[in-house]
């Protein structure tokens, strides 16, 4: 046998991954405010990575790399963790950045947190944890994800901005949560839905 077949033999029997996280889609008309937001912060010229429109979406839980094999059991799971979630409404507001304002890596709108969305969350957690996705350590901290921190170009100017600009509210219903998939490119990620689930639904 040669070489050459004795490899892709080997790559064929690795198993797919796919890079996975489980969000709620904006409208289309948030994403529109949101990227009206996002020009005049570009105006600042700083070195932030902007998300595009598109991409925009308020993540539950990242997953990372998931085989493709486990995709129905992980969305088993997340059909356990919709029971007795009724759809309800979040309100984006307030602009804000992590750390903090002196040395930010991560730009974000913020949102309030009902308490239909908290217990989805903790389901989330306790349902995939008992198929042996891991728990999320950090704190269940939701906001939209707007801009990423590049370098120190413009830093001072912009938070300058942001500290001015007002966002919202805008109020976004929800009706349903999305298995995503994310596709790392040169250009920046893009994103996929794999499965949806309604919530309010028996």
């Amino acid at each position: 046998m040669s070489l050459l077949r004795k490899v892709g033999e080997s790559d064929s029997m690795k198993p797919v991954l796919l890079r996975t996280f489980i969000a709620i889609p904006l409208p289309e008309a948030v994403q529109d405010k949101v990227d009206a937001l996002l020009s005049d912060l570009r105006k600042a010229d700083a070195a932030v990575r902007w998300v595009p429109a598109r991409n925009l979406h308020l993540t539950l839980k990242f997953l990372g790399d998931v085989a493709e094999a486990r995709l129905e059991e992980l969305y088993v799971g997340i059909r356990m963790a919709t029971e007795g979630i009724e759809p309800f409404r979040i309100t984006l507001t307030g602009l804000g950045a992590f750390p903090n304002a002196r040395r930010p890596r991560v730009l974000w709108i913020g949102m309030d947190v009902p308490e239909a969305m908290q217990r989805l969350y903790e389901n989330i957690e306790k349902d995939l944890s008992r198929l042996h996705f891991p728990k999320e350590k950090r704190r269940f901290s939701p906001h939209l994800t707007i801009g990423r921190v590049k370098g120190l170009r413009g830093m001072e100017r912009l938070m300058s901005v942001v500290e001015r600009t007002e966002f919202g509210p805008e109020t976004v219903s929800v009706e349903r949560i999305v298995a995503m998939k994310s596709d790392l490119r040169p250009t920046g990620a893009v994103y996929a839905p794999l499965k949806k689930f309604a919530l309010g639904v028996l």
